[in-house]
């Protein structure tokens, strides 16, 4: 493992590094956002939106930090400098996901209600109405949660699934594409985290380093670490010394 930190009262609700894999920003129930340096694990500085934080993103071109809070408003860093954010109001419950078009212009968002939304952010205004999935990072796959403590990925033009994945013991709450496409990071309420090949399902490895259940995980952009968080306060980093799939 490469840091842990433990800094929260509450538990970890998200996370997302920057685009140069400098910074990793972690947001809490206890309504603190952290900006972590990855390389030395110190803590670089506190944002303070006032609400419990439920999701977290970077734009792409990382001048933006997005922050989705529990009462379903959002809040927009210019990261030159960290001060006086906008909030957008449109949600009425919380906001669970925070996703970027690959060229930074929109922004979907969504949570625990029935509708997302699509934001221009070049004007920062609702642009649409839209559902969305999590697609792997080629756009044809897609992971499917069960209540169980198995998850499949599917052809998102198909009807039968690809793999199925089958190794916590609980249910699985988490799960994420590396940004290269070759791995899958599942979390469940077993307080573990798995790492697969994405090309077979096959298992790579097992992490255990949460005493509690692992609510959220993140790549870098570069696909070579993997950040957790979890409700027993901490976030997790960890390297991956994985040779390329395929």
């Amino acid at each position: 493992m490469l840091h842990q930190f433990e800094p929260y009262d509450d538990n970890v609700s998200a996370l997302a590094f920057s685009h140069d894999n400098e910074v990793l920003a972690s947001g809490s129930n206890d309504q603190n956002i952290i900006l972590w340096n990855v390389t030395s694990g110190q803590e670089i500085r506190r944002l303070e939106p006032h609400v419990a934080v439920h999701s977290l993103a970077f734009s792409p071109d990382g001048s933006k930090l997005v922050a989705g809070a529990y009462d379903g408003s959002l809040f927009v860093w210019n990261t030159a400098t960290y001060e006086d954010p906008v909030k957008l109001s449109r949600h009425v419950a919380a906001v669970t996901f925070a996703v970027f078009s690959p060229d930074g212009r929109y922004m979907a968002t969504g949570g625990l209600e029935s509708e997302c939304y699509i934001w221009d952010m070049a004007r920062l205004k609702l642009n649409g109405l839209v559902w969305t999935v999590a697609c792997s990072p080629d756009g044809k796959s897609v992971a499917s949660l069960s209540s169980d403590s198995t998850f499949k990925v599917y052809d998102l033009y198909s009807v039968d699934p690809q793999l199925s994945l089958d190794g916590h013991d609980s249910m699985i709450g988490v799960v994420e594409f590396s940004p290269d496409g070759n791995y899958i990071a599942s979390a469940a309420l077993d307080s573990t985290m798995w790492l697969w090949k994405a090309e077979d399902g096959s298992a790579l490895t097992t992490y255990k380093d949460h005493s509690n259940n692992v609510t959220v995980v993140v790549f870098s952009p570069d696909s070579s670490t993997l950040a957790s968080g979890s409700h027993d306060g901490t976030v997790c980093i960890q390297p991956l010394h994985m040779p390329t799939a395929g």
